[in-house]
């Protein structure tokens, strides 16, 4: 909660957490997401279009080839049911899904969602010389 431990005089040495632990902290957070039962299933659920993009998605991810993609569509046609189902694949043959949106309600719909802006940095006032403020040696870094 932004203190150090080592205010509350609890031992008499000085408490300090390792390298690998603080290194860990945002790695061991998206590896503990469980994709849920219903969400594993999703795959099986979609129709043509979104099993068409969930196919060719999937095929650049778990061949390690570079790749973005955007879904575009009308809202109330399956886009977070698309992402749904590929975030409980991924995550369930055990790779790290990073979740952002442009807003915190549109990333609440998704399991481990966060704002972009939230999750890496990004300042809400920018100017022409903004910059994400991630330590190369951050837990942060490290996930990325």
């Amino acid at each position: 909660m932004g203190r150090d431990i080592n205010e509350y005089q609890l031992t008499q040495g000085k408490i300090q957490s390792s390298a690998i632990a603080k290194e860990a902290k945002n790695v061991h957070f998206e590896r503990n997401i469980i994709a849920n039962e219903e969400d594993i299933l999703l795959p099986y659920k979609l129709n043509i279009k979104q099993k068409r993009s969930y196919n060719i998605i999937l095929d650049t991810v778990f061949s390690n080839k570079p790749g973005a993609f955007f879904i575009d569509d009308p809202g109330g046609t399956g886009k977070s049911f698309l992402y749904r189902a590929l975030l409980a694949t991924v995550r369930y043959r055990g790779f790290i899904a990073i979740v952002t949106a442009s807003s915190g309600v549109a990333a609440s719909l998704l399991p481990g969602g966060q704002s972009a802006h939230s999750r890496f940095k990004i300042p809400i006032d920018v100017d022409g010389n903004f910059s994400c403020n991630i330590s190369k040696q951050s837990s942060l870094a490290s996930l990325i």
